[in-house]
């Protein structure tokens, strides 16, 4: 597979990040559509918040055979891709923690308030993964220290953290792998799923049906079975990501042969698109149920949109509309995060968007100029050199 960068999946990734935290500002929001959060559960029905994270854990999945190839271009071998893979995984893993258990933090037991407590983590992730300059001339034993003093002041943080109440006190666990923890565990399986069968895609095309059928057997019994404490979703989530890692190979494959790679595509997308109303009846689509109908009406849209951008940014060249986004189709981890401290920063204050900013037209404009403020200090420290890579 050539490793070469393929812009159109900067493009889906941006364009999913940017949804995220679109869809992560409208959440109580008075006056709009049903369609832009996510359908209740039990309803069949589908929202537009309930089909972003499935495209970026697509993105996830199509990064993962680029990314190992060039780093064996650059001349690392197994061994040391491994080591790349499960320290990514638990840094992932590990942040997605943080996340997950703010809400929950007794601020009287901890003796640090909730928001504030927050925020020192977030200081503390850019401290430890921030990519630090490496010229000569960089100060390198101070940038060694900033690191040492993020692992020390997570360390610290994680050991103060409590939930619950007096006598029923809790410490920081995984209530749930969160976004992060959940996009951990798709990237260690597809990577591993890579590593063992390499390029095959018809070994991978095998191991994505196994996982599909353990989905739909979960959900049919309502059952955990073994692994699916590594399977978020019931293994939904890892279909995606393993759909993506067989669109990139077949993309890597036909590339040089354009009308029968889009064959291809539109035909993957258009079977799943059938299957998905076939089976319609018995589950209905409903992303807060985790149905099969749901998987894949998701793959479908996630391999047409690729399709298309593809089309649109790499073989047309029309590229410009794309700027404004682009800092976060390479800055992913920095935006997502710099959107959650945004929040933490104004709850600290009390501050808050008065009540004609949280209903209808205004308060959707509201999310948009929010989404544009995250992207515009992603690009503020990015001339810092504050950026998160794990």
């Amino acid at each position: 597979m050539d490793s070469k960068r393929v812009y159109a999946i900067d493009v889906l990734r941006a364009l999913t990040l940017v949804l995220m935290i679109f869809v992560n500002d409208i959440p109580g929001m008075q006056n709009i559509p049903t369609w832009f959060n996510h359908m209740p559960k039990g309803v069949d029905a589908l929202g537009l918040a309930d089909i972003v994270f499935p495209l970026f854990l697509m993105v996830v999945g199509m990064s993962i055979p680029l990314a190992i190839e060039n780093r064996r271009k650059k001349g690392d071998d197994t061994q040391k891709i491994l080591v790349h893979i499960f320290t990514r995984t638990f840094a992932l893993i590990a942040i997605g923690m943080i996340r997950v258990n703010v809400p929950y933090l007794n601020s009287e037991l901890t003796g640090v308030s909730q928001y504030l407590w927050a925020m020192l983590a977030y200081l503390c992730v850019f401290l430890v993964w921030n990519v630090y300059p490496k010229s000569d001339t960089a100060p390198l034993r101070v940038y060694r220290y900033l690191k040492i003093a993020g692992v020390i002041g997570l360390i610290w943080l994680v050991f103060v953290f409590r939930s619950g109440s007096l006598g029923n006190e809790e410490f920081l666990q995984p209530r749930w792998w969160g976004i992060l923890g959940q996009i951990g565990w798709c990237y260690l399986i597809g990577s591993l799923v890579y590593l063992l069968v390499g390029q095959n895609i018809g070994k991978v095309s095998v191991i994505l049906l196994v996982v599909a059928v353990y989905h739909v057997l979960a959900m049919s019994f309502a059952a955990d079975y073994l692994f699916f404490i590594i399977l978020p979703g019931h293994g939904s989530l890892v279909v995606l990501a393993l759909l993506g890692m067989l669109v990139s190979l077949i993309f890597g494959h036909y590339k040089s042969e354009t009308k029968k790679l889009f064959v291809i595509l539109s035909v993957i997308g258009a079977l799943f698109f059938v299957l998905c109303f076939a089976i319609r009846p018995i589950w209905g689509i409903s992303k807060l149920d985790n149905t099969p109908s749901w998987l894949y009406i998701c793959i479908a849209i996630s391999v047409w949109g690729f399709a298309f951008i593809y089309w649109l940014v790499d073989l047309k060249g029309i590229k410009k509309w794309t700027l404004p986004i682009e800092p976060a189709g390479t800055n992913a981890l920095t935006a997502y995060l710099v959107s959650d401290m945004c929040y933490y920063f104004t709850w600290y204050w009390g501050w808050g968007y008065p009540d004609f900013l949280n209903s209808g037209i205004l308060g959707l404009i509201r999310s948009i100029l929010f989404v544009l403020l995250v992207l515009y200090v992603v690009i503020g420290l990015r001339k810092i050199n504050i950026r998160l890579k794990v």
